[in-house]
């Protein structure tokens, strides 16, 4: 606490020796730890509250952050980062969060964006505010953010992912982001929203636009025409995502009995990255699926 240039008041250090006593972990201790650096020894003892375990503590902090910068906004931007199979780069995630139109249409209540995405200055704050709880690693040649730790992506699922219909539905978008459905200018429509539409006087209730997120070719090639690199984070996400949110039809066309992509894929991964495909479609689909 010298470090951290806090002093606590008795009634606090007894909470957080009883906290620590019905759990030592460290990974709770560093939870601990990080909520008390919050308080002041002024703080009020209503104000000040430890969970017991460590996945309570961990919906605390996630709490605590949908509160201060909005429960949509953080909602979606944490369950994107824990569905994605290896991670999402910062690009990416800002990408998808400006495709998703849940999210824009709670950040842009009251006005009109000239550029229907997201402010990055959003994430930015969210990030900061959790310090040390995301890594950075590689992941298909790209620094991807995800969980440092299982017990962090256990408790999203447990929080965002409870109502498997939002599962599906973050599993899907990403989907629709390595399909390329939305990139190359081609602009995604939406809907007003009520205050929108008094605010402005505007007549229509829907609109388009342009979220400036990127193609998705299987294959990236030189201005004289050969193979630059290829796209692994779409090989590497793609498949996972359509299996996960049951768009089985788009699995087969796009993925598995696709001659262009089994080909740029087997030129750039490994056969049992693509034979993997095919065995995460076999464990996860059923017979309504086959059916279908």
């Amino acid at each position: 606490m010298n470090s951290a240039s806090r002093d606590l008041s008795n009634y606090q250090w007894r909470l957080v020796a009883n906290a620590i006593g019905q759990c030592s972990l460290p990974i709770f201790v560093k939870l601990v730890f990080a909520e008390i650096c919050r308080w002041r020894s002024y703080t009020k003892p209503q104000e000040t509250h430890l969970a017991s375990n460590v996945m309570d503590s961990i919906m605390m902090l996630f709490e605590r952050i949908e509160k201060q910068h909005g429960r949509i906004l953080v909602f979606h931007a944490l369950a994107y980062i824990t569905a994605a199979k290896s991670g999402l780069s910062e690009t990416e995630l800002e990408d998808l969060i400006s495709l998703d139109d849940r999210v824009l249409d709670d950040v842009y209540q009251y006005h009109l964006p000239p550029v229907r995405r997201i402010p990055p200055l959003l994430w930015t704050r969210i990030r900061n505010d959790l310090p040390n709880y995301l890594s950075e690693r590689e992941a298909d040649g790209v620094s991807v953010l995800n969980w440092y730790h299982r017990q962090f992506r256990d408790t999203a699922k447990e929080r965002y992912f409870k109502n498997v219909n939002m599962a599906i539905y973050f599993h899907s978008s990403i989907a629709d982001y390595y399909l390329g459905i939305w990139g190359g200018g081609n602009p995604k429509p939406f809907k007003y929203t009520e205050i929108q539409r008094h605010r402005f006087n505007l007549t229509e209730k829907e609109g388009s636009a342009d979220r400036k997120v990127p193609v998705q070719p299987l294959v990236f090639y030189s201005k004289d025409g050969k193979v630059s690199r290829y796209n692994l984070r779409k090989f590497g996400e793609l498949p996972f995502h359509l299996v996960r949110s049951r768009r089985f039809n788009d699995l087969y066309t796009n993925v598995l009995f696709n001659y262009r992509w089994l080909h740029a894929k087997l030129s750039s991964c490994p056969l049992q990255a693509v034979l993997g495909d095919f065995e995460d479609a076999v464990n996860n689909i059923d017979d309504r699926d086959t059916a279908r």
